[in-house]
């Protein structure tokens, strides 16, 4: 591939990442978003082969501007289908007006507007992205982006320079390698510093660029991961699918009160999520009849109480249940209503917004992507009381105690020889011994087998008379039906055990194979006075009857690959530092510290103003002409003469300098010496033949290509032909090596000049 092909691609494969990123997270905004990039692609392909090989084949230009001008009506036309999608219709201009660029015959400067289309579409894509993938899209961008500046750099200076007029280079360069020795220290030092200001510069822009907040601002393209178990219905053993994944599912940073960094431990770090409460024929549901819900912000916050904060991302899941240590004081998420808490049965949930297709008005349920929400849970004693819940009243006690009366009389026939040395059979004794009974005894093996010991028998009759082995959901199973048939009342709560502790960046890494169900048993009823309002609520206390040791093991032996420590502290990193950078985070650090020093600023300003209006009034102000002969009236005098030389002399330097750059014209040289003098007098004859200087090129190269122009002409009496080159060496023998002409250079240059002139008239 030569230079030329190299350069081509690389601009195209800048221009289609520059299009996904405008178009990965606009779906929500337009179906079709992801035929865009499809669509650069193969008008790149075709592009490449057509009209850069063949110009000819190219778009004629008056052509190409009545299309520029149709891609407007294309923009409009989608704007008027989604009025909300402006930003998306005008990201799609841009892709339309790339697409007429690239089949014109390309200038360089054609190649500079599509970097230009490209950028800007970057822009557009990183004001509105939201989802994972923008950050790594602008890193792979950024790199082809360095790479094609430095290509289109070395083809226009090819370009440039090439002898089109005939002559030739001794020796001639190799056109297999043009730029021999082109890799070395230099260049590689080069590149690595404009790659640093590049990154320096993008991180200015990624940091003030001000990020989407629209009604939709956290669109996810794809199909969000579905976890199975955290549904309104789950069938005994569906969590045994996700126990063998090690694929991450959120991550935790826990403080206590002050701000002190909180390990947790294992055994009671439980993250509660959805609560199951109806069971029948081995499925369990959530709470029957209309929920409660209500946002779950600054509900509790006695500074008597010991809480535990969390601040949680979650993973793009669909489902719309949120994890957190129970009993929840307050949570909220990116804006006050996106969280909600279940009054009945204290899950809490994520506000699911409906959303409209351009093509279709009606509502569709947008799925979840990443979620960062934070919780506060209250720790130690209180821990039993869910002050976030109502009472049962006794429709719902009937139902924590509901069970197949079959189950209920093979349970109690279980539990007889259990509970037989109880002395005194409390709701509290009662839930512990069978607890115990369960995780303790030894006649129970955690395993994710599933097997059926009896089909004919209830699947947790069969675990407890039979099977005797299974994992966490028989167990939480289990011991909710032994509590219920002994007049306890209790729910199933599935969500997740422990996690991965990463003491590099302080965070717990919670997965799939943490998942885990327990028993919740309404043991008492609490009555308290919190903020001047009288509060009944349950107590419920906690019972997870799975072996942990057996559960440690098995989710030990889940994939664990080397370095998993490092790995996991830099994704935390990316995803809360720079992909979880969000409009709120950026308001919260940046705009409104801004905001207050400025205010601060214009107050400080405003007083320092006072003060000096002030002092000018004291100093200046004369009630009579009389004033004027005194002391201060001297002082006055002078201070303002003083005032009037300074302006004048800043007038005078500014219209000076003003007048000299209009003197050197375009060029902007002084004329005034006459080095510059010579060499301006050679670019205004020259310019009269056709010869005309480009704007960046130097001196040096004007006059080499100029001689060379001479000595194709007709006529070139008396070496004519090196005249630029004298003239040249004249004004950098002055201009840098600080040395004047002598009298007779002067004269002989200006003879010489005189020649060319002449010699270009009668030739002319």
């Amino acid at each position: 591939m030569n230079l030329y092909s190299l350069y081509r691609t690389s601009v195209y494969t800048m221009l289609v990442l520059a299009t996904l990123i405008l178009s990965v997270d606009a779906t929500d905004y337009n179906q079709f978003a992801m035929l865009y990039p499809v669509g650069v692609a193969i008008a790149a392909f075709v592009a490449f082969v057509t009209v850069d090989k063949h110009p000819a084949l190219g778009l004629n230009r008056d052509l190409a501007n009545f299309l520029a001008l149709g891609t407007i009506l294309l923009a409009a036309a989608e704007y008027w289908a989604n009025p909300s999608s402006l930003v998306i219709a005008l990201g799609h201009w841009l892709v339309y007006l790339q697409l007429v660029k690239m089949f014109l015959p390309k200038t360089f400067e054609d190649d500079w507007f599509l970097f230009l289309l490209g950028v800007v579409q970057v822009v557009i894509g990183a004001f509105i992205g939201q989802s994972d993938h923008i950050g790594t899209l602008l890193m792979l961008w950024a790199a082809v982006s360095l790479a094609a500046l430095g290509l289109f750099y070395l083809h226009r200076e090819t370009v440039r320079f090439a002898n089109r007029d005939g002559s030739t280079l001794t020796p001639a360069p190799d056109p297999r390698r043009p730029y021999p020795g082109l890799f070395n220290p230099g260049f590689v030092l080069s590149g690595a510093l404009v790659t640093l200001f590049t990154i320096i510069l993008g991180g200015f822009i990624f940091l003030l660029m001000p990020r989407w907040t629209g009604p939709n601002s956290s669109p996810v393209p794809g199909a969000p991961r579905h976890l199975t178990g955290f549904t309104d219905q789950v069938k005994l053993g569906q969590m045994g699918e996700i126990l063998e994944s090690d694929n991450l599912v959120f991550s935790v940073e826990l403080t206590t009160a002050n701000g002190k960094v909180h390990e947790p431990e294992e055994q009671s770090s439980l993250f509660g999520g959805v609560t199951l409460v109806s069971y029948q024929k081995g499925r369990w549901t959530r709470e029957s009849g209309s929920s409660m819900l209500q946002p779950a912000v600054g509900a509790f916050d006695d500074r008597s109480l010991s809480v535990l904060r969390q601040k949680i991302r979650l993973e793009s899941t669909n489902n719309e249940v949120l994890f957190a240590l129970r009993p929840i004081a307050w949570a909220t998420g990116p804006r006050a209503v996106d969280v909600e808490l279940n009054q009945f049965d204290g899950t809490l949930v994520r506000r699911v917004e409906p959303t409209f297709s351009i093509l279709d008005d009606s509502p569709k349920r947008r799925t979840g992507g990443p979620f960062d929400y934070e919780v506060s849970s209250i720790d130690g004693e209180d821990g039993r009381v869910a002050l976030f819940e109502t009472a049962p009243n006794p429709r719902r006690r009937r139902e924590l105690l509901e069970m197949p009366e079959p189950v209920r009389q093979a349970i109690l026939a279980y539990n007889r020889p259990v509970l037989e040395a109880i002395p005194e059979r409390t709701p509290l004794r009662v839930a512990r011994t069978l607890e115990s009974h369960l995780r303790d005894s030894g006649l129970f093996i955690y395993s994710l087998k599933q097997k059926r010991g009896d089909p004919q028998l209830d699947p947790v009759v069969d675990f407890l008379v039979n099977r005797k082995q299974g994992h966490c959901e028989y167990y939480a199973s289990a011991l909710a039906l032994m509590l219920r048939a002994e007049g306890i009342p209790t729910r199933v709560v599935n969500g997740f055990k422990g996690g991965d502790w990463n003491s590099i960046v302080n965070v717990l890494l919670v997965r799939e194979k943490h998942a885990h169900s327990w028993v919740e048993a309404l043991v008492g009823i609490d009555s308290r006075e919190i903020n001047g309002r009288r509060l009944v609520r349950p107590v419920w206390l906690t019972l997870d009857p799975t072996p942990a040791g057996q559960r440690d093991e098995v989710v030990a032996k889940v994939s664990n690959p080397p370095f998993r420590a490092w790995l996991d502290a830099l994704r935390h990193v990316w995803m809360f530092n720079i992909i979880g950078f969000d409009s709120d985070a950026q308001e919260r650090l940046i705009y409104a510290p801004i905001r207050w020093l400025w205010n601060e600023c214009r107050r400080g300003f405003g007083v320092l103003r006072h003060v000096i209006t002030l002092l000018l009034i004291q100093f200046f102000l004369f009630r009579n002409p009389g004033e004027l002969f005194s002391v201060r009236g001297f002082f006055a005098s002078v201070t303002m003469m003083l005032l009037l030389v300074g302006l004048a002399f800043l007038i005078r330097t500014f219209v000076g300098r003003l007048l000299r750059r209009w003197r050197g014209e375009a060029y902007g040289i002084a004329g005034n010496q006459p080095e510059v003098a010579f060499f301006l007098r050679l670019v205004r004859m020259l310019s009269r033949t056709g010869l005309e200087r480009a704007p960046a090129e130097t001196q040096r190269e004007f006059a080499r290509r100029a001689s060379t122009f001479l000595t194709q002409r007709p006529t070139n009496r008396d070496g004519l032909a090196t005249v630029p080159e004298q003239v040249v060496d004249a004004y950098y023998r002055v201009r840098f090596g600080q040395r004047p002409l002598p009298p007779e250079t002067v004269s002989w240059l200006d003879q010489r000049l005189d020649d060319l002139e002449r010699d270009l008239q009668l030739t002319g």
